[in-house]
Parts: C-alpha cells; structure tokens; sequence
C-alpha cells in the first residue's frame, strides 16, 4: 500500500517521529545498519512500486525491497536519483534497462486493491497480518502471531 501520507491521511509529528524511532529500534535489535535517511515520498515512492512489478515478476521481489530498504533507510539513497536507483535495483540482481523499460503505472492497480483489502479489515496501515479470523497490526504484534501460529501447528485452538 501506499504511505499514509500518499493516501491523504493526517499524519502527525508525532507519529513520523514514532515511525522513525521505531524503525531505528528494530534495526538496533536485529543488528540492520540505519541512519542515513532519504525520504523516498512521492516520486521515489511510486518509482518503487513500478519496479516492484517487474521485481515480482523476475522472482526478484524480495530481493529488490531489501535493496531499496537499505538504500532508503541507511545509506541516504535518492530513489528519484537515476544512479542511486540504478545501483539499489542492479544490487537486487534486475537488469536496469528491464527496469526502466517495464515501468508504467501498473503498480497502482495493485496499490489500490490492497488498501481495498485492508479497509476491509478494519485496518489502514502496515504492517498487518491475517491469520484465519485473526487480525495482528503493528511490528510489536509480530510475536503474537507467531505464537499463534505454533499453537495452530500443534493443534491447539483457543
């Protein structure tokens, strides 16, 4: 989905801070480098999710989301920068022409059905998960869900 923001919701100076710092906390604890930061809203935004598209379809999804996440996070990488984002998508192993070539506003499409897909649970950010009837919001709830998950595999039902 797109970000808040992109979406017209209000988001408040206390939650981009809340946003950052708890970012900055979950880098801390699985040892992620972080800190250098280059907001990718708007056009960097949207230049990512075209991509993705082509990503998905090369199997290389993951590979790019991790990219532009380090990129965008801890190394102060424009994703409206041609070279920046040239080096994010050719360090996620896609071929920079492909890339270029396969962007268009497709990506909207599947942008629009999932944030379709989470008003209709109720919810209106990430991360969330659904797990049978089961709706987890926020990273904190991670844990949870898992829990859940291993009483599921050993059969027990609550």
């Amino acid at each position: 989905v797109l970000p808040m923001v992109m979406r017209g919701l209000s988001v408040p100076f206390v939650k981009r801070l809340y946003i950052v710092t708890d970012a900055a906390r979950q880098a801390r604890f699985h040892n992620i480098a972080f800190g250098a930061i280059c907001d990718p809203l708007g056009a960097g935004v949207e230049r990512c999710l075209a991509a993705f598209e082509h990503a998905e379809t090369a199997g290389r999804g993951f590979e790019l989301c991790a990219s532009a996440s380090r990129g965008i996070w801890s190394e102060g990488l424009d994703m409206t920068d041609d070279r920046d984002f040239e080096r994010v998508v050719q360090r996620a192993g896609l071929d920079w022409g492909a890339v270029q070539a396969m962007a268009d506003d497709g990506w909207r499409t599947r942008a629009e059905q999932n944030r379709a897909a989470l008003l209709g649970l109720g919810l209106w950010g990430v991360p969330c998960f659904r797990f049978g009837s089961l709706t987890f919001w926020g990273q904190d709830r991670i844990r949870d869900l898992d829990e859940v998950m291993a009483f599921w595999r050993r059969g027990v039902t609550a």
